[in-house]
């Protein structure tokens, strides 16, 4: 007879712990993903599912390149690739992706290595969050700035305009009773 009871507590322990692990990424608002060194999807949480529009066994080992315009997989490759040589983690702001149904969003990204037992880098982990409300409200925010100064601008003419024409009519006045005494 062998006593297991040390080993049986340790698997208890470890399935515990991963179904709070499930539970933590499964409440966070923000998406959480892992992926290979080639950038294909190895994990992920369901809220990145609802940010790209596709559903998990679509999303399952798919490539950045595949919901992302050129330009932008270029520059997730340079951000990885520096993640890679540096080991330090990387912050995208402005990350475009194309959603299933083809509409645009974009996110901020946050990337970090992930080492293997080994101690080999094995691919990247990070979060995504859902900004493009957000920058929608501050480009609506900058357009009605602008107007604000145009506005501004316009006022101050018209206050100039009327400061002009004001003294003008002042002088007008002047040469206007000159010329009523001299009619007189």
């Amino acid at each position: 007879m062998e006593d297991i009871s040390d080993r049986k507590s340790a698997q208890e322990a470890l399935i515990q712990s991963e179904q709070q692990y499930r539970n933590i990424l499964g409440s966070i608002e923000e998406g959480y993903f892992e992926v290979d060194l080639k950038g294909n999807f190895t994990f992920f949480n369901n809220r990145v599912c609802q940010i790209t529009g596709y559903e998990r066994d679509a999303l399952m080992r798919m490539n950045n390149r595949q919901y992302t315009s050129p330009e932008t997989a270029r520059k997730m490759y340079k951000t990885f690739n520096r993640v890679f040589r540096t080991g330090k983690p990387a912050k995208i702001t402005k990350y475009e992706i194309i959603r299933k149904d083809g509409t645009k969003k974009m996110l901020e990204v946050s990337a970090s290595l992930m080492r293997g037992v080994d101690d080999q880098p094995v691919g990247f982990r990070g979060i995504m969050r859902d900004v493009t409300l957000r920058i929608q409200a501050e480009k609506e925010k900058k357009r009605l700035e602008t107007q604000v100064m145009h506005a501004q601008n316009i006022e101050a003419i018209g206050t100039l305009a009327g400061g002009i024409a004001h003294d003008f009519n002042n002088l007008l006045m002047g040469f206007q009773g000159n010329v009523s005494l001299m009619k007189m």
